[in-house]
């Protein structure tokens, strides 16, 4: 076998970094996807959140009152943030990404 060239080299560290991206996005998937609750909106924010490149982006967010008396926030689009109203039921189903309405 011939030694392996610059060439061979920068395949193999894209190839091998592209394999690392996907083991990373597989296993967030399946922990966003694996969780479920059951809850009632309690509040609704939204705030401003600062990149490193100096941009800027508005979040929104809901705290939810989970059935088992904890509290959990939930970010959601823009969308969703003015549709959903304080008191409304919502669920989060497993292998689903978001919460529902109720």
């Amino acid at each position: 076998m011939d030694r392996l060239n610059g060439l061979d080299w920068s395949i193999i560290t894209v190839v091998g970094g592209l394999a690392l991206c996907a083991i990373a996005v597989f296993f967030y998937l399946q922990k966003v996807r694996g969780g479920a609750y059951e809850g009632v909106i309690e509040s609704k924010g939204s705030g401003r959140k600062e990149f490193d490149d100096g941009t800027s982006a508005t979040v929104y967010f809901v705290m939810v009152k989970l059935a088992d008396g904890k509290q959990k926030r939930v970010h959601l689009s823009e969308k969703l943030w003015k549709e959903w109203e304080v008191g409304q039921a919502i669920a989060k189903r497993k292998g689903r990404m978001y919460p529902e309405p109720v």
